[in-house]
């Protein structure tokens, strides 16, 4: 809390490096604000030396979760009220993460799917495109199932020579490279329209950058965006009008954040 009673908005950064500079920006896009004062009182820590998060969960690297609940800690320390992950792979230690402090942590895996309830009623088929961790994690099948929606994710072979390339191969998104990796991923999200999904979600935040919704016969969600407006709202502001209840929280928008 700020001396003048306001919530602060803790954003953990940092994986990959541009998401919580990016994170931040689409935060002052979403925020009706007209003055300096009006914007929400934020504290961004960019965690750059949390280990991998696809690869602790697939046991093949280091772990990380300790490294995630001291990065919550800090930001409680420096008087976030509610705090917001940007990396959506992180997600599956929500709840350590969430045990390990008083403080809000909001979830782009709940906000998501509330999103989509809201904005699609009628669908029943979702295709998820998200790291190999976060789809080994389940966090989104699960809530997703939750919710009376089947899940639909591709078969192995494809998750690893279109997704897990187009995001962490040599001329991968990682890489800065965005062209070879959006033909990757073109045809992951053609794969499971072709299954005759009722949207996709974007579940990891290098997708927006090679995946765009004129690409999409369906609605493309992208869960920052849902995360963002759930801050937003947490913090006491409103959202300007073209975050709320338009395309920025039905359908993601090109942006540069990295995860």
């Amino acid at each position: 809390m700020t001396p003048d009673g306001d919530k602060m908005l803790g954003i953990f950064g940092g994986m990959g490096a541009e998401a919580g500079a990016m994170t931040y920006q689409r935060l002052v896009r979403s925020t009706a604000a007209a003055t300096d004062q009006e914007h929400i009182p934020t504290v961004v820590y960019g965690a750059t030396t949390v280990p991998d998060r696809t690869q602790a969960i697939l046991g093949s690297g280091k772990p990380c979760v300790d490294a995630l609940v001291d990065g919550v800690r800090f930001l409680e320390r420096c008087g976030a009220d509610v705090v917001i992950v940007g990396c959506i792979t992180a997600h599956h230690y929500i709840e350590e993460m969430r045990g390990a402090v008083s403080c809000e942590i909001l979830s782009a895996v709940e906000e998501t799917v509330q999103v989509i309830r809201e904005r699609a009623p009628d669908a029943q088929r979702i295709g998820l495109l998200a790291t190999t961790g976060t789809i080994a994690s389940r966090i989104f099948q699960s809530a997703l199932e939750r919710e009376g929606l089947t899940p639909e994710i591709l078969d192995p072979r494809d998750q690893a020579r279109w997704v897990m390339e187009a995001i962490y191969g040599e001329h991968g998104i990682k890489s800065g490279e965005e062209g070879p990796g959006r033909q990757l991923m073109l045809k992951a999200a053609a794969e499971l329209m072709d299954r005759d999904v009722d949207g996709l979600i974007a579940g990891c935040t290098e997708i927006p950058l090679a995946l765009f919704p004129e690409d999409c016969s369906v609605p493309l969600f992208d869960p920052l965006d849902a995360l963002i407006a759930a801050a937003v709202r947490a913090c006491g502001r409103k959202l300007r009008d073209s975050a709320g209840g338009g395309p920025a929280l039905n359908c993601c928008q090109h942006s540069s954040v990295k995860n």
